[in-house]
């Protein structure tokens, strides 16, 4: 079965907590690197994986400043909040596999420390200039407070790394055109940066 409520997130970013600090708000949860983003004064949360459950723990990543590709005309058109996508071609759901979004050759191998670095520069910069930040994952609701950042209701994103080629436990979990990443309009320079997330585990092709 594939994830449940793939969707996007889209507004501007609020407040960061890397991924030690969260881990001291929560040192049962897993390594994961928390945005607040505001959308017209409401509060959602993305979390971002910097770490794998399985071995080997660290992800691969990819970072692409000045990024072009046909994805973002649909991206750019997404409403600001929180809200579903149908997983197919045409409504900005990520397919890394089948969209061509990049080379997985330049995807590299990072540590939690290395990302939660590149995290801090890009997120960084994009609440400094008031960013549009567009994250696809899987969407979540709940009516409690948000453990991280404490606003209510606690809605927000996660799963925003592939979300197909996974083995094991994870496996049911594989699906086409619903994989997350990050991209980020920055209004200086009309420019965009595209942030992509992998784990080791997961397979890609045959």
């Amino acid at each position: 079965m594939p994830i449940q409520y793939y969707g996007a997130l889209t507004g501007n970013i609020s407040a960061l907590m890397d991924s030690a600090a969260a881990d001291k708000k929560d040192p049962h949860g897993k390594p994961h690197y928390m945005v607040e983003v505001n959308v017209n004064g409401a509060l959602y949360r993305a979390a971002v994986n910097v770490l794998s459950d399985q071995n080997p723990p660290n992800l691969q990543f990819l970072c692409v400043d000045n990024y072009t590709h046909a994805i973002l005309a649909s991206i750019k058109g997404f409403t600001p909040g929180l809200f579903t996508l149908k997983s197919k071609a045409g409504t900005g759901a990520l397919d890394y596999v089948q969209e061509d979004l990049f080379d997985f050759d330049d995807m590299t191998i990072v540590d939690g420390g290395t990302l939660d670095s590149t995290l801090n520069d890009r997120f960084g910069r994009a609440q400094t200039e008031n960013a549009t930040v567009y994250f696809l994952g899987s969407c979540y609701m709940d009516t409690s407070a948000d453990e991280y950042f404490g606003f209510k209701p606690a809605n927000g994103i996660h799963n925003i790394h592939m979300n197909q080629g996974s083995t094991g436990s994870f496996a049911k979990e594989n699906g086409p055109y619903q994989d997350g990443g990050v991209f980020i309009h920055y209004p200086s320079d009309d420019s965009w940066t595209a942030m992509f997330f992998k784990f080791q585990s997961q397979q890609v092709g045959s």
